[in-house]
Parts: C-alpha cells; sequence; structure tokens
C-alpha cells in the first residue's frame, strides 16, 4: 500500500475510533452507577426489541413466558391500556427503570442511525470493504424490523389482529389476500370417471431432502372417480375412531386458523369445480359467535354428494365441514414461542420457537394417528415420535428455519413421499394387527395384482390471516403393474430398490413385496427396450427423470386412460 493512501485510512480510522470513544465516554457517565454489565445488557435488549413503533419491548426478559403470538399481542395492547387510564404514581425503582429504558432507547437509535453510518463510510471509503461490514452497522430495514417483531413468522406476515380480521371480513378475497392466483375451472372434470394424475416422485441417486417444488394452483386439492367412495370412508373412520382422526387444540390462533381454512378450502372448491359446488346464503340467526361472522352465513353445496352443510352454524366445526367434502387430510401449524429465564452465563437468551401442530383431520395415516403427533413439535412429530431417517441430523434446523423464515403466502410449496403396499390401505394406527402381520413377511404366494404403489401428495402454504401454516395431502394408489407401460420408470424404481439406502426403504416399508416387486420392474425394463418404449442404460446411467414427479409422455397417457374409462 502506498504511504498516502496508508496515512489517509490511518486518519480516517482515527477520527472514526475519535467519535466512538467520545460516544461510550459518554454513556459510561451516563450509567457508571449501573455498571457495564447493565448497560452492554440494555443496549442489546433494546436493539433486539424494538417495535414497529420505535420503542423498547416491555417484555421482562427474567421471567419464563410460554405465549403464543396473539397472547403477547392481547398482553401488550393491555399494557397499553393501563398505563394510560391509571392515576396510581409509579415507584420510584419504576421511574428510574423507565427513564434508563427511554435513554439507552435513544442512544441505541444515535449509534444506529448516526455513528454507524459515519463508521461504515470510514471503514468502506475507496470502494473497499475492509474488516466490517456495512450490512451489519447498518439501521434495520422495515423487513427486519417486522421479522423480530414477529418470531415464528416471515418477515412481513404476522397473523392479523382481531381488529384487522374484523375488518376484511368473512369469505374475502383469499387470491389478493395471499397473492396466489384462483384456480381455473377444471373442465370436462367426472367424479366418477376422472383419474388422479400419476404422481411418480422416485428420485436417485436417492438423498434425504424436503424435495420441494412450487404448487401449481390448479392441483392444489384433487377430486378424481373415488370422490364418493373415499368421503363415505373417512366419516366411518371418525365415527369409529373419534379425536384420533379429528382435533383441534384450545386458542384463539388456533380457531381463527381453522376458520380461515375450510373458507379457502370451499372457496377454491366453488373456483376449481363450479357445476359441482355452490356458496349460498344461510339465512337461519344462529351463526357461529367468532369475530368475523356478522352478517348472513354461508352454506356449501354438494352437488356430487347431493348435501348443503351450512358453514357459519356454532355446532358444525370448520374442520369438520373439510371432512365431510373433501378427500385430503388437512393438519394446522403454528409456531409455539417460549422466552427462557435470563441467567448471569446467558443475560440475553433468544426466544425459542418451535412449530407445533395444532389441529386437523387425518385419516390417510399409516402407523400412527392424529392422537400420537398433536401438540407436538415439528422434531417431535418426525424424529422422537415418527423415525424419518436422517430427520435429526439433516432436516431439523433447515425445517424449523424454512417453517419461520421462508414460507410467505405467495409462495406454497409441493412435495410428495411413497411407500409400496400389499391393497389400499388408507388407515392404520400404531397397533393394528392386520398391517404388522402384513408387513412382517415375504408371502411367496402373494400376486403382482395385488401390490400398490402408495403416493401421499403434499402441499404446505401459509395463511394470510392467521400467519399458520396448513399442510394438506392426499393419498393416491397406482397398481404398480401400470408401470409397465411407463417410460424408463422400471428402471429407476427398480435400481432405488436394489440400491437405494437400507434405512430409507425400511421406513418407507418395502421389504414385505420387493421380492415381487424386484424382479416384476427387471422384467419391465427389458421389455421396454426390447418395444422402443426406454432406452438401454445400465444402473450408471439411472437418474431423477426430467419430468418428475411425472414421466415422459405422461399426460398423453393418463388423459387416454380417462377417455378409455368414459367410453369414448
Amino acid at each position: 500500500m502506498a504511504l498516502e493512501e496508508y496515512s489517509s485510512t490511518v486518519g480516517c480510522l482515527a477520527s472514526g475510533a475519535a467519535v466512538l470513544v467520545l460516544c461510550l465516554l459518554w454513556v459510561g457517565f451516563s450509567y457508571s452507577r449501573h455498571g457495564w454489565r447493565d448497560v452492554s445488557h440494555s443496549l442489546q435488549t433494546a436493539e433486539e426489541k424494538v417495535d414497529s413503533n420505535g420503542t423498547a419491548s416491555e417484555r421482562g426478559i427474567y421471567h419464563n413466558e410460554k405465549v403464543s403470538t396473539q397472547e403477547s399481542t392481547a398482553t401488550t395492547l393491555y399494557s397499553t391500556s393501563t398505563s394510560t387510564s391509571s392515576t396510581a404514581q409509579p415507584s420510584p425503582s419504576l421511574r428510574r427503570n423507565s427513564l434508563r429504558r427511554l435513554s439507552l432507547s435513544t442512544t441505541s437509535t444515535l449509534i444506529r442511525n448516526t455513528i454507524a453510518p459515519k463508521l461504515t463510510t470510514l471503514f468502506t471509503s475507496g470502494g473497499r470493504r475492509d474488516s466490517v461490514d456495512a450490512d451489519l452497522l447498518s439501521p434495520l430495514s422495515p423487513s427486519q424490523q417486522g421479522e423480530s417483531a414477529s418470531p415464528g413468522f416471515p418477515a412481513g406476515h404476522a397473523p392479523k389482529t382481531k381488529e384487522e380480521r374484523e375488518a376484511i371480513g368473512k369469505y374475502p378475497d383469499y387470491e389478493t389476500l395471499s397473492g396466489v392466483s384462483w384456480p381455473n375451472e377444471c373442465k370436462g372434470f367426472d367424479p366418477d370417471r376422472s383419474l388422479p394424475r400419476p404422481y411418480r416422485p422416485f428420485r436417485w441417486k436417492y438423498h434425504q431432502t424436503m424435495a420441494l417444488s412450487k404448487m401449481e394452483p390448479d392441483w392444489w386439492l384433487e377430486l378424481e372417480s373415488t370422490y364418493k367412495s373415499r368421503i363415505h370412508q373417512r366419516k366411518q373412520l371418525y365415527l369409529q375412531h373419534g379425536k384420533n382422526v379429528l382435533d383441534w387444540l384450545p386458542g384463539e390462533d388456533v380457531a381463527v386458523a381453522c376458520r380461515e381454512s375450510m373458507e379457502l378450502v370451499v372457496m377454491w372448491l366453488v373456483k376449481r369445480y363450479p357445476r359441482h359446488f355452490e356458496l349460498v346464503d344461510d339465512d337461519m340467526e344462529d351463526v357461529s359467535g367468532d369475530d368475523r361472522s356478522k352478517g348472513t352465513g354461508k352454506v356449501l353445496v354438494n352437488h356430487i354428494l347431493g348435501i348443503r352443510t351450512p358453514l357459519d352454524r356454532r355446532d358444525i366445526h370448520p374442520l369438520k365441514v373439510l371432512l365431510y367434502h373433501v378427500p385430503e387430510d388437512f393438519a394446522i401449524v403454528l409456531p409455539e414461542i417460549t422466552y427462557p429465564a435470563a441467567t448471569p452465563e446467558n443475560p440475553i437468551p433468544q426466544p425459542t420457537i418451535r412449530h407445533t401442530f395444532r389441529g386437523g383431520v387425518i385419516c390417510s395415516a399409516i402407523g400412527w394417528h392424529l392422537g400420537t403427533k398433536l401438540g407436538l413439535s415439528l422434531h417431535d412429530i418426525h424424529h422422537t415420535t415418527g423415525n424419518v431417517p436422517d430427520y435429526a441430523s439433516k432436516l431439523s434446523f433447515s425445517m424449523d428455519r424454512f417453517f419461520s423464515r421462508s414460507l410467505p403466502p405467495h409462495k406454497p410449496i409441493q412435495r410428495g413421499s411413497w411407500s409400496l403396499e400389499i391393497g389400499q390401505p388408507l388407515f392404520a394406527p400404531p397397533d393394528d394387527p392386520h398391517h404388522l402381520k402384513l408387513r412382517s413377511f415375504q408371502n411367496p404366494e402373494l400376486k403382482a395384482e395385488d401390490v400398490y404403489l402408495r403416493v401421499d401428495w403434499q402441499t404446505l402454504r401459509r395463511l394470510p390471516i392467521s400467519g399458520a401454516v396448513l399442510f394438506n395431502y392426499k393419498a393416491v394408489f397406482t397398481a404398480v403393474t401400470e408401470f409397465k407401460y411407463e417410460p424408463r420408470i422400471p428402471k429407476l424404481f427398480g435400481t432405488i430398490l436394489r440400491g437405494g439406502s437400507k434405512n430409507i426403504l425400511e421406513y418407507k416399508g418395502t421389504w414385505h413385496v420387493e421380492h415381487v416387486v424386484v424382479p416384476l420392474m427387471e422384467e419391465y425394463a427389458r421389455w421396454q427396450v426390447e418395444e422402443g418404449l426406454a432406452p438401454e442404460e445400465d444402473e450408471t446411467m439411472v437418474a431423477t427423470l426430467e419430468q418428475s414427479p411425472f414421466f415422459e409422455g405422461w399426460e398423453g397417457r393418463w388423459r387416454e386412460r380417462e377417455r378409455g374409462r368414459r367410453g369414448v
């Protein structure tokens, strides 16, 4: 470095250091009686807990608190109202603490808005960024402030307040609120003959990831020829298993999320299948008492089943509306925020955020049921009670971070998981003897026609009013004999079964049918090469298909099969 540049840099650094020292001396003089630990503690607290009005949060950091976002909001509103209406004089110690917080907030603002930009300029002069990141010294952006004020939610997407919900009203335009377009009409839909799309979410080489992709708005929910029988089956499961199929936890945040889920689903159905579903006015006065129930309620008219369901009556829970009309499962996930006690070793503890399963309707579960998961965190659902391979080591951190920061309402996602089953079991609790027996041995008399691929096609979306994450999925069954006519699927699937991760395959439960499926896939792969349906490739050439989660030419074959069912 030239001498002139060196001297100039030293001069800039000396100037900046002088400004910083003067500021610190002033802070030290003002607060010497409190000790430096209290000053640094309070400065960090003021920095990290600035609310949308620029004032320091009044949360007591030396108390154990376990509160929902709604409870925190209610506490803040209560504190504000009582502080403005009370005529009692605060104690001297309370005044001192309040003045200290106010002064610290002012000092914090001075450092961030005045001193920090000057230091940034000094350390980054000449276009260089020597040893200080300017972004760390800059004032908080609006999005960062929003994120700090609403832990557990993406910046700018905190739950709506009660006043905001009342202003929005019932059955709002969720397309505008969420940024996700309403679906196009599904023309030609036939509830007796339409087929589900042929999902084949096979990946090779397989790595345990979330495997997410952008959700297709037209295919958030999917009705097909099993609609009537599946709805009947789900109602029977609820009658038999009760709260192990449908349940919810108490709390206003859960109630708001359940209501919002129901509204979004029924409005989506009406737009996607307008010939089969209608929303009409309900002139009955006994409507539900939530804060968005003013005025006339609605009735969902289901022309497929020939039933009418009031949506705003007190005696019909929103989750039951979903059970009666939608052959898919729904789970509502909300953040649970815990503020741990401060200690001398950790005077400013960070809040712990756990996303927990708060309510839903789950009829498509193998080896578990809703009662074994309700109230649990994502980690406990997938690892502690679910034994998902590699979850704790590879997925736990990224999942929690994704739910907190990376799933805004306008970016819903989709994914698929698969397993192999004998027959088409929809629901099998952990102690189901029949299902346990089927998976305990390889039946030498098992026929290929009796083995099915089960795909749980899943979507996740952030609800714009409650802020909850709505997770839903649909179980789709396909006989493995269908793979014969699906280009490159037999080779790919056979490779996965032969060489896939042992713990992944054990989790998916493939062993009890591998003795039938593996040789069948080898036979189909040879036939496809002979017929020119697939290229000849060895194991090193096998890879996830470009058309995943489908296969080459899938749509033409799917449409052809539908036309055949209709006799066209």
